[in-house]
């Protein structure tokens, strides 16, 4: 079961910040964050009363729902002439829609408290309990950053030590969104299914934008955020090797591994891609082996996580066994952060589809797929080990070991690959 460590202070100095801003201007930029009990369907009443030991606990379903709707898409996946995305996002739009519901909690507060505490675990006896501190005029929080399909136990409490209520809930969704305030297009790419009927592990591996481009600085509540809530230790930057920098996640180990996007996965004649930058393929999943040994959550980025963060997940999640009609859908789901426009209100488009004519920019997702497609292999996923076993030079024991750790669930076809031997090119 994936357990949450404790916040840190920093989290109280910002809940009161924002509760002072929103009594004198209203929520504003962070809304969708902190305290704000409007505009949202799942609502948790926590002055009734919730038997935390009962087994029908309130399920809440914490999706995205433009987001939901997109995930029902299915695509012929012989045919790249359409795509479903400009029924969702469209360059006309500003606002972000890469944020997930989350639940508004509703209270009432003891007389006289100076303080209240929402403290939440996967576990009813609170081991490694997120603790949040709101300021005494708060009556509401909306909690965000949950697992889908998973059960939490829940307190809210005055003073420290004043019990108000006590509750338990079930999430339901298919895909887990990141609400961040500076960084943006976060999500763990956990929750998806393959085609043996096995589940990717939420928790170990998220994927975004760049959290220090543009002379932006993280906010408190993102630090608490990624290294308390997502516990972040370790960050791939796939930026080229000028625009890196380092994290501003305190306590991470920074890896600059720059890439090129879904053109490096195809084009071999193309004279930018020098050999440094195909063999970062590789040592990005050696690098993620590591960390996964030692249990220490990825955060994999490049500028605006849409391209070559798209590309690595692309090839992490197809020798996993997810689908093509999801490997797709990933891929375009990225189209949904600040509506279809690039980060911080620029004027670039920044729609991300697998008909190549709408994709704005050079990385073709149709070529790369149907690259991959081309390989020997009876299925997707074996398609996808040629690929990383051939033209990377990946080991089968290293993708075997990577979906070993990656994956909970019993495979259905009860074997590892069912691939030849492989001849190195």
């Amino acid at each position: 079961m994936y357990l949450i460590p404790s916040l840190s202070h920093r989290s109280f100095t910002y809940a009161i910040i924002i509760s002072v801003l929103c009594c004198m201007w209203g929520c504003t930029k962070d809304d969708y964050l902190i305290n704000d009990a409007k505009n949202t369907s799942e609502r948790l009443d926590a002055t009734q009363t919730y038997n935390d030991t009962s087994s029908t606990s309130s399920i809440v379903n914490i999706e995205n729902q433009l987001v939901h709707a997109f995930l029902d898409t299915k695509y012929d996946n012989n045919d790249y002439t359409y795509t479903h995305i400009l029924d969702y996002v469209t360059l006309e739009q500003t606002k972000r829609q890469d944020l997930a519901e989350g639940i508004v909690l509703e209270w009432q507060n003891n007389a006289g408290s100076k303080s209240t505490h929402i403290v939440y675990a996967t576990n009813p006896d609170f081991k490694e309990a997120i603790t949040i501190i709101v300021s005494k005029e708060s009556y509401s929080y909306k909690l965000c950053n949950l697992i889908p399909n998973q059960k939490y136990w829940l307190k809210i409490i005055n003073n420290e030590s004043e019990l108000v209520k006590q509750l338990s809930f079930e999430t339901e969704g298919r895909r887990r969104l990141i609400n961040l305030s500076i960084g943006f297009n976060c999500r763990d790419i956990g929750g998806l299914k393959t085609i043996d009927n096995r589940t990717i592990k939420y928790g170990l591996y998220f994927r975004g934008g760049e959290l220090d481009g543009r002379g932006q600085v993280l906010e408190d509540y993102d630090h608490d955020v990624l290294e308390n809530v997502l516990k972040i230790k370790d960050v791939f930057d796939f930026r080229a090797a000028g625009s890196a920098t380092k994290t501003p996640i305190v306590g991470a180990v920074y890896h600059s591994l720059p890439l090129y996007s879904m053109v490096g996965v195809y084009d071999r004649n193309n004279t930018e891609l020098d050999s440094n930058i195909l063999n970062n393929y590789k040592t990005s999943l050696v690098l993620l082996l590591d960390c996964l040994r030692e249990g220490r959550p990825v955060y994999a980025h490049c500028q605006g996580g849409c391209d070559r963060t798209n590309t690595m997940c692309f090839l992490i999640m197809g020798v996993l066994g997810v689908s093509e009609n999801d490997l797709a859908l990933d891929y375009e789901l990225s189209s949904f952060a600040q509506g279809a426009r690039y980060a911080y209100n620029t004027t670039v488009g920044m729609i991300r589809s697998r008909e190549p004519l709408t994709n704005m920019y050079h990385n073709n997702y149709k070529n790369a797929i149907e690259y991959i497609k081309s390989k020997e292999g009876a299925t997707l996923r074996e398609k996808f080990e040629r690929f990383w076993v051939n033209d990377l030079g990946v080991t089968r024991e290293q993708i075997e070991e990577l979906r070993s750790y990656l994956l909970e669930g019993d495979s259905d076809d009860n074997q590892t690959t069912g691939i030849r031997p492989i001849t190195m090119n």
